[in-house]
Formats: structure tokens, sequence, C-alpha cells
């Protein structure tokens, strides 16, 4: 029940971001086709970095799908002594873009889901599924190359019930940065 609960309010929260972000200065994508690129964030306390893959676009330029996996880092004590435990998120979204703020800056809008593989360190459970949420910009360096900032947020209520307190992890707000690649590019039309 909470979990439907957060999933709808992270949809709602990525359709307004786009809905808000849908009146700005329009103009075709320089970069249009499949795109690779690498990632640092930070979910809740937990430092991560990873790699992403975004689908052509589509809808009129306005779409992409975006798989993006993380290999995350909690902080728990573990006998007396502090320990980081490796764990790893997959998340699989659509991002729609909102439009152009400047000749060469995007702003975006993101949501989908999102499912963790916690370790055995810190939590019983095996697999955590959860919606997320964010909303960014890019900024293009130069032809192909953009870099990226994220703020979101990722309702998982994943707790590391293996740790004292029962804390929970991966859950709430989250920032990522990073840098994509775009594989095939379509000229500006001006």
């Amino acid at each position: 029940m909470i979990r439907a609960i957060y999933l709808k309010m992270t949809v709602l929260l990525v359709l307004s971001m786009i809905t808000a972000t849908s009146n700005a200065q329009q103009k075709p994508p320089v970069n249009s086709g499949m795109a690779i690129g690498f990632q640092i964030n930070q979910f809740q306390q937990d430092f991560g970095f990873g790699v992403q893959v975004s689908s052509p676009s589509f809808w009129n330029n306005g779409a992409v799908l975006r798989l993006k996996t993380n290999l995350v880092f909690h902080e728990h004590l573990r006998q007396g002594q502090y320990e980081w435990s490796g764990y790893k998120n997959i998340a699989l979204g659509l991002a729609g873009y909102g439009g152009w703020v400047t000749e060469n800056i995007r702003i975006y809008g993101e949501g989908g889901l999102m499912g963790l593989l916690p370790s055995g360190n810190f939590s019983s459970e095996s697999f955590v599924l959860s919606g997320y949420g964010s909303f960014g910009t890019e900024f293009y360096a130069s032809q192909g190359f953009h870099y990226f900032l994220e703020v979101g947020v990722a309702p998982t209520r994943a707790r590391a019930d293996l740790v004292q307190g029962n804390p929970f992890f991966h859950n709430g707000f989250f920032t990522t940065m990073g840098l994509r690649y775009n594989l095939s590019r379509k000229k500006s039309g001006k």
C-alpha cells in the first residue's frame, strides 16, 4: 500500500516536471542518436558510480528510454567496525525533454522503475523494487558530448535490517552527475 502511494507520487512528480518545462524555448536536438555514459551519484547517504545507455530519441525527438546501473556503497557498523558494503541498482526509465534553456543547455524529466540488489552484509532482502523520478539539465560541451546534473527521489523504503537500528538505505533524495556521448548525431536545424 505504502509503496503504491510512493510510486504514484513519483510518477506525478515526473509528469509535473515535464509539464512545467514544456514551455521552454524549443530547438531541434543536437544529439538524437543512441548514447552511452557514466555517472557518479549519491543515494541518500550511499555513494555510487555506474554506466548508462540511452535509446535514440522518439516522439518528435522529445523522449528517450534510459537503462542505468550503479555499484553503490553503504557504510554501516559490522562487529563494532565501520565498513562499506557494495550493492547494485538497476533502473529503466523514460526521459522527456522539456526544451532548450539556452543554445547549449537542455532540461528534462525522467521516471521509471528501479531495482536494488542489496548486500547480505546489511540486508536480508535479495531484491527491492521501487519507482524513481528525477529532473535534470544537460550541458552540451561539444558535438556528441554533454554533461548532465540530476536530482530526484527514489522511495525504495529499503532497510538495512541486519544492522542495529534497522536504518533505511538508498531511500529518498538522490543526486547524479555524469557525461554522455551520442554515438550518432543529427545537426541542429536553424
